[in-house]
């Protein structure tokens, strides 16, 4: 059973966390966690993450001494391939192992990172650092994203320098790390930290140690902008510097006109609950999928709640899932909305508007990517 973002947090309530929000101030809070450290992540369970064929190789990071070595003069890769020994020789060595997005890689996360969606009403990542050494995993630095952090095995010292830096890109050149430690943290299994961001921060493990990290990409007025000019052919014409700087001048003062005219009339309010509505919410995930979608006698239904499910054009993003549905997809989706209902039905429906062709390749794509789970008879 995946566990419930409420049951990460624990006694670390969602009150605690608009709290460190909205007044942009650490807050750590000793054994909050509601579920046992070693059950929510393992570094045996990492270990068998980062060693699955299929990971993404700029989600798995291998650092020492806070810095990023070449994998493959390391020997770490070969042919595209994790060789574990070198894995754990480098971490006997004292190497830190970084994995980003884990909910595109475990359904038990991917779940999580949903459920914090919903409460959150914000994009939701998850990732994890193991350290086996005092060695810095990175270097002093602030994340553009409040973080709320688990520690699961082992301790570690976190120091903070300064007060949150008023900027939301990492690592800006303008923004130097303050000198001045403004808070010394200790976390230790079960242990809940959330880290508002821009604050500075380095980390030093006691030994062995493993965090989970649950990231809130908040959206900013880049997204807004990009929204709002996207859709807009007028506003992406090109600029064509041969015809003289007169008709560059002249079209630059017409896209500046209609770009303010449209920013005047748009609410930001409105679309960010627009693009909270648009997600598609997990309730449950199955990534195995099933290995007869072709059962016409089976039940079908969806493991996904999509607000609403018939959005043309819409990119699906859902936890680890991120894809754009075909017509037949989304008529099978829209078929389902209801509740499960006999395959041949909503074949039928979804063929009636799409043709039998279209909607069984769009049930084919929802069963592959989870979205849809099928009960065979006698199953």
């Amino acid at each position: 059973m995946p566990f419930t973002f409420r049951d990460v947090l624990g006694s670390f309530d969602t009150a605690a966390i608009a709290e460190g929000m909205a007044e942009r101030r650490l807050i750590h809070r000793p054994e909050a966690c509601g579920v046992r450290p070693e059950a929510l992540f393992s570094l045996e369970d990492l270990e068998q993450l980062v060693l699955r064929d299929g990971m993404d190789r700029k989600d798995f990071r291998v650092t020492v001494n806070g810095r990023i070595p070449n994998l493959e003069m390391l020997g770490l890769v070969k042919d595209q391939r994790l060789r574990p020994l070198v894995l754990r020789q480098l971490a006997r060595q004292g190497a830190s192992i970084i994995v980003n997005d884990l909910h595109r890689y475990d359904s038990k996360f991917s779940a999580l990172a949903d459920d914090a969606e919903r409460v959150l009403q914000d994009r939701v990542a998850i990732a994890a650092i193991a350290s086996f050494s005092k060695l810095p995993a990175l270097p002093a630095h602030y994340d553009p994203q409040d973080l709320i952090i688990v520690q699961v095995e082992g301790s570690k010292v976190w120091r903070f320098f300064g007060e949150p830096a008023d900027c939301g890109v990492a690592n800006h050149p303008r923004v130097k790390v303050p000198e001045d430690v403004s808070a010394t943290v200790t976390m230790r299994p079960g242990d809940i930290l959330f880290v508002p961001a821009g604050l500075h921060h380095q980390c030093e493990a006691e030994g062995i140690s493993l965090h989970v990290g649950i990231v809130i990409k908040h959206e900013v007025l880049l997204d807004f902008l990009n929204d709002l000019v996207r859709d807009h052919p007028s506003l992406n014409r090109p600029l064509r510097p041969l015809l003289g700087s007169e008709s560059v001048a002249r079209q630059a003062a017409a896209l500046r006109s209609e770009l303010i005219s449209r920013f005047d009339q748009a609410d930001v309010a409105e679309w960010l609950a627009e693009r909270n509505v648009s997600r598609a919410r997990v309730t449950a995930l199955d990534l195995r999928g099933v290995s007869d979608p072709g059962s016409a006698e089976g039940m079908a239904a969806l493991t996904v709640t999509m607000i609403p499910p018939e959005r043309p054009g819409r990119r699906w993003k859902m936890g680890g899932i991120d894809f754009q549905p075909g017509t037949g997809a989304v008529a099978v989706a829209s078929a389902l909305k209801e509740g499960p209902r006999i395959v041949r039905e909503v074949l039928h429906e979804a063929g009636r508007e799409v043709g039998p062709d279209e909607a069984r390749a769009g049930l084919d794509q929802l069963v592959t990517k989870g979205i849809v789970q099928i009960e065979r008879p006698g199953a």
